[in-house]
């Protein structure tokens, strides 16, 4: 009887120091993430370490990322294009037209006119053009539509990943610097408060870094780039290849047009030159009868001399 009380009692026993040694082990487990959640001073700067929470948002800015990536990407789109028109003021006026029809806007414009002197000197444009992103590919065919297309270049880049950890970084500095005015309310020394003010002015400028940065790529995101070289011409450049026989008649015919445009041009320059070429003409002219005179006059001058 008296042992099987003895069993009993330590049984007991062994079941109460088994509940402590697991309520020490939790107590410690608690006590490490506790001290893990501190806040430290290194050189000068004021932060967090708090391992747990480190953990949870850079799971969370994994998920955000994959979700950017599959659903709201970051592109970038810029066109090229070199085109030729015939009706260069048509032209021109139609494509600043259709930028204000898209709510888009010029952002530099260059114009070579053509020459006085020379009729057969072709006007020319550069556009920079900036037009929504969802509107692009109705800009660019409209635009195809209306002029020959020489040459086009489209290049897009994806700028989700540059984007997103612009963004990361510039939350991570929202919730240190919610932190900082958390420990700034606390500070009881001066060196804690001078320390703290330089950490958050630190953070304002790199914030303001990182604004200025999704600025100009939401920009150039919501607004692609067109560079349109408009050049005037006499004559189209075919899109297809001819044959021999269409070769041969085009360059002749070519031949022909260069030398009739080189006699209007000739006689053009003969018509504006005119009243330059009458006066050295009238200088030459006086010249030649002053000459004369004066030689007549010599040759009277040694004949009386002769005579004499």
């Amino acid at each position: 009887m008296k042992r099987n009380r003895w069993l009993y009692y330590f049984t007991i026993v062994g079941i109460l120091l088994f509940l402590t040694a697991c309520g020490s082990a939790k107590y410690t487990e608690l006590d490490n993430m506790s001290s893990q959640a501190t806040v430290s001073q290194t050189n000068g700067n004021i932060y967090y370490s708090d391992k747990y929470t480190q953990e949870t948002e850079a799971e969370g800015e994994n998920d955000k990322v994959a979700q950017n990536e599959n659903t709201n990407r970051k592109l970038i789109k810029t066109v090229s294009m070199d085109v030729e028109t015939e009706e260069f003021d048509t032209l021109l006026g139609n494509v600043r037209k259709r930028v204000n029809e898209l709510e888009g806007y010029v952002e530099a414009e260059e114009i070579n006119a053509r020459s006085y002197y020379i009729s057969n000197n072709n006007r020319s444009a550069f556009m920079s053009i900036r037009i929504p992103s969802n509107q692009l590919d109705n800009f660019v065919k409209e635009v195809s539509e209306i002029s020959n297309v020489i040459w086009k270049d489209e290049n897009i880049r994806d700028v989700t990943l540059q984007y997103v950890d612009i963004e990361s970084h510039k939350m991570a500095l929202q919730i240190e610097q919610e932190r900082l005015f958390e420990l700034l309310e606390r500070a009881e020394t001066m060196e804690d408060i001078i320390t703290i003010e330089s950490r958050l002015s630190e953070i304002r400028y790199e914030s303001q870094n990182y604004e200025s940065q999704l600025r100009v790529m939401n920009n150039q995101i919501e607004y692609s780039t067109i560079s349109l070289h408009i050049e005037e011409v006499q004559k189209l450049t075919p899109q297809k290849e001819k044959g021999a026989w269409e070769k041969i008649t085009e360059g002749f015919a070519n031949s022909l047009s260069d030398i009739w445009q080189g006699i209007q041009n000739t006689t053009i320059g003969f018509i504006i030159y005119l009243p330059y070429l009458i006066l050295w003409g009238a200088i030459i002219l006086i010249s030649v009868l002053i000459g004369r005179k004066i030689y007549k006059k010599k040759n009277k001058i040694q004949k009386k001399e002769k005579e004499n």
